[in-house]
C-alpha cells in the first residue's frame, strides 16, 4: 500500500490536508517551515535515475521495514524527516567546497558503481562518498586518498567516544568503490562528468594506475560541535568541565579545566573483506524480496525501529510468528503491545 500522507503534531494527515496545513496554518503547527517540509516529503528522484538498487544505505536498511512499507499504509514521520533533511542541507553545503591547501584535489558527492559477482550474478553495487582528498600521486602513478563521511547527530555527548558500527561499515564500503571506480574516472578526462563534482587545485591529473586509501575519516556534527573520528589515530576530544565537591556543593576549577576523551579509531578492513561484505548484504537484499526478513535487534533496532513508520505492523506480526519483539517493544504504544498479548493468549 502507498504513502497515506504525514504524521505530525496533530496526528496523521493525508497529504493533502497536509499541504492545506503547511501552507494556510500559522506557523505551520509543527515548527517546520515549509521548504523544508517540501524536502522531507519530496521522493529520492536522483536514486531512480541513476538506477541504484544496491547501495550502503539499502544494504543497512531494515529489509522487512521495506516489504511491510509496500502491503501496510503507513505515514511519514515529519519529526524523523527532518533529521535526514538536515543533513541533506549540510551535504549541499560542502558539496561544491574547492580544495584545502596541500592537496591536489578533491572529488565530492560523485555517485559510483562497480560490479560485484553474487550467486545471483553479476550486480551493480553503488555508492555517492561525500568527499575523497586526493592528497597525492607515488612512483608507480597510485593516487593516495582520504574519504571522509559528514554526519549530522541530534547532539554529542561526552561519552561519544566511539564512531556507529553502521557508519564505519559505510564508509569501508565508499573504500571499497572508490578503489574500483576512480582509476577509470580520472582517466577518463570527460569535463562533462568532473563538472561540479571534481575539484583540482592544479594541473590535469596525470594517468592513474592505482589508489591507495590512506584513511578513513568520519565527521559527526551537531549545532554546537564537531567530532573526527579517523582509521589512523586515537584522536582527542574535549569532555566534561571538572570541578570539585567543596563544603558540599560542586565548584568548577579555577582555571576551567576539562577531561581528555580518546576516540576510537575506525576499523580499516580489508578490501576482500569489505567485498564479501557487499556480495552478502546484496544477497540478503534479494532474498528478502520473497522472504520477510527476521526483526533487526540490539544497536539497529534502537537506531531504526525508532522512527520506523510501520513499526506497530511489524511489531504484531514479529509477536505472531513467534518473535519476542523485545528490543522493538519501547517504540510501539501500549495498545500495540496489549493488542498483541491478546491475540497470542
Amino acid at each position: 500500500m502507498p504513502l497515506k500522507g504525514v504524521h505530525c503534531v496533530r496526528g496523521n494527515l493525508t497529504m493533502d490536508e497536509h499541504v492545506t496545513c503547511m501552507t494556510e496554518e500559522a506557523g505551520p503547527p509543527c515548527g517546520i517551515e515549509p521548504s523544508i517540509l517540501q524536502l522531507i516529503t519530496r521522493p529520492n528522484t536522483e536514486r531512480v535515475q541513476d538506477r541504484v538498487i544496491f547501495s550502503p544505505s539499502t544494504l543497512s536498511a531494515c529489509h522487512r521495514q521495506s516489504a511491510l512499507a509496500r502491503d501496510t499504509d503507513w505515514y511519514m514521520d515529519v519529526s524523523a524527516g527532518y533529521k535526514m533533511v538536515r543533513g541533506s542541507i549540510i551535504h549541499e553545503g560542502m558539496g561544491h567546497e574547492p580544495p584545502y591547501p596541500g592537496v591536489l584535489g578533491v572529488l565530492r558527492e560523485q555517485r559510483m558503481r562497480a560490479p560485484v559477482q553474487t550467486k545471483y550474478g553479476e550486480k551493480y553495487f553503488a555508492g555517492k562518498p561525500d568527499l575523497v582528498v586526493i592528497k597525492h600521486i607515488d612512483a608507480q602513478f597510485r593516487v593516495h586518498v582520504k574519504i571522509v563521511d559528514y554526519k549530522t547527530k541530534g547532539e554529542i555527548t561526552h561519552d561519544f567516544v566511539r564512531a556507529d558500527d553502521q557508519y564505519v561499515y559505510q564508509i569501508n564500503e565508499y573504500a571499497w568503490l572508490v578503489t574500483h571506480y576512480l582509476p577509470k574516472y580520472l582517466n577518463g578526462g570527460n569535463p562533462f562528468d568532473w563538472a561540479g563534482h571534481l575539484f583540482l587545485a592544479e594541473d590535469p591529473l596525470p594517468h592513474i594506475d592505482g589508489v591507495v586509501v590512506d584513511e578513513l575519516s568520519i565527521q559527526y556534527m551537531d549545532m554546537k560541535t564537531t567530532r573526527t573520528f579517523t582509521s589512523l589515530d586515537i584522536l582527542k576530544a574535549r569532555g566534561k568541565m571538572l570541578g570539585d565537591k567543596i563544603n558540599g556543593r560542586w565548584v568548577r576549577r579555577n582555571p576551567v579545566e576539562y577531561a581528555e576523551l580518546e576516540l576510537e579509531p575506525l576499523h580499516h578492513f580489508s578490501l576482500k573483506y569489505i567485498e564479501g561484505h557487499i556480495r552478502k548484504g546484496i544477497e540478503n537484499q534479494i532474498e528478502a524480496e520473497t522472504l520477510l526478513a527476521p526483526p533487526v535487534e540490539g544497536d539497529r533496532a534502537k537506531l531504526i525501529c525508532r522512527s520506523c513508520a510501520v513499526r506497530d505492523a511489524c511489531y504484531l506480526l514479529g509477536r505472531q510468528e513467534g518473535y519476542r519483539m523485545d528490543d522493538q517493544k519501547a517504540f510501539v504504544s501500549p495498545s500495540v503491545v496489549k493488542e498483541a498479548l491478546d491475540a497470542t493468549d
